[in-house]
């Protein structure tokens, strides 16, 4: 069984710029992470943080604003990095 994560905003990153990037965000406690981004109601997402994941870190590209983004997955205190490759803003943002 995977466990909540701690109550409270794991991730704002305010404005991510095209070409930018958010992170390393560390996620130090197992649980389903889920995110937004404030200004693309498509862009969905879902960090998953379990002691069994296969990898350390994850990294989550942007490529377009209409779409949800792609599945993350790390180990307990492993990091994620979110890379903006689209011409305009985004954000990652829980619990909005």
């Amino acid at each position: 069984m995977t466990a909540a994560p701690p109550p409270g905003k794991e991730l704002d990153s305010g404005d991510i710029m095209p070409g930018g990037t958010f992170g390393p965000h560390q996620f130090n406690t197992p649980g389903s992470y889920p995110y937004v981004c404030i200004y693309h109601a498509p862009m969905i997402g879902t960090v998953l943080v379990s002691d069994t994941a296969a990898s350390t870190a994850d990294t989550v590209r942007i490529v377009n604003s209409s779409q949800p983004f792609a599945a993350a997955s790390v180990r307990t205190h492993g990091t994620v990095v979110w890379t903006n490759n689209t011409g305009t803003l985004h954000t990652v943002t829980s619990n909005p």
